[in-house]
């Protein structure tokens, strides 16, 4: 049986549809859930995405494997012990042609281990000057399902990171207006009422403390490129909608392959986001919106 492993960076649990949230985000995940196994309380080990990614990769802690950040943000180690053994290694022990197409390396520390055990190491990002977390799903498909096509008469163990949902969000036009919030109206959310008595939406918070959005320019790496400006929930809603799509993409390339019904396929999250909640916006701390995600 093949193995593949997509790591969709910086979702929350509570903002996909199989975990019960009202936006439609989320189509081609909840199918797998609904034909799969869905975890209800699938928690990060380690945020952000160095410990978390570490952690998904060698099942420690970080208080374990040693790659962690210190309060003042400073990583404790750049590179992981290598008598640690690293999924991949397992997998490529075990007989597994190892692939992954990721681009973790990308950071300024180049941790060896995020490489370690894939006789694959793909990295889609297009230039040394695109910033790791700038990347968008296509660049990520264009190596992937030709990848596929190559590799399909071999057992493989695939490793899969999305950086969408993860800012800038720079997801194409038609995500990026997928969804429309009115500001100050909240005819348009699903609100439930808390057994604290006050009133709330699933995965946007207390009703009178709503994120209605942020002016943000992000820096764009590349001359020409153009990213949403802005900081909005509507805006992380539409990027997962669009990483569920590109998903939803190798899902149907399996299919067409004859692969499907012989892959465990496993989506998961390094961590969530805070979308304002708590006064944040970004995955830092231990609240429920930055460590609760996905597991299927």
């Amino acid at each position: 049986m093949n193995v593949l492993l997509f790591v969709v960076d910086t979702l929350r649990a509570d903002h996909l549809g199989c975990y019960g949230h009202f936006r439609d985000t989320s189509p081609n995940i909840d199918q797998l859930a609904g034909e799969g196994v869905l975890f209800k309380n699938h928690y990060a080990s380690g945020v952000p995405t160095g410990p978390g990614f570490t952690s998904i990769m060698t099942g420690l802690f970080p208080v374990n494997h040693g790659f962690y950040l210190t309060p003042w943000n400073v990583p404790n180690s750049y590179q992981l012990d290598d008598n640690i053994l690293t999924l991949a290694e397992i997998m490529w022990e075990n007989g597994y042609l190892t692939a992954a197409f990721d681009n973790l390396v990308n950071f300024r520390s180049h941790m060896k281990h995020f490489i370690r055990g894939y006789e694959y190491y793909v990295n889609a990002t297009r230039t040394a000057r695109f910033l790791h977390h700038h990347i968008w799903a296509d660049l990520v498909n264009q190596r992937l399902l030709p990848w596929l096509d190559e590799h399909r008469e071999e057992q493989f163990f695939l490793f899969v990171h999305y950086w969408d949902p993860h800012t800038p969000y720079n997801q194409p036009k038609e995500y990026r207006e997928l969804f429309r919030h009115k500001k100050g109206n909240l005819s348009d959310l699903e609100i439930k009422e808390a057994k604290a008595g006050y009133r709330y939406v699933p995965g946007w918070g207390e009703t009178g403390q709503i994120f209605e959005g942020k002016d943000h320019k992000w820096s764009a790496p590349i001359p020409g490129e153009t990213f949403a400006d802005g900081m909005s929930i509507d805006l992380y809603d539409g990027e997962i909608a669009y990483a569920d799509n590109r998903l939803g993409q190798v899902v149907e390339k399996l299919k067409e392959l004859d692969l499907y019904d012989d892959t465990l396929i496993i989506v998961t999250s390094d961590h969530g986001e805070q979308l304002g909640q708590h006064g944040m916006w970004g995955h830092g701390g231990v609240y429920d919106p930055v460590i609760y995600v996905p597991l299927v």
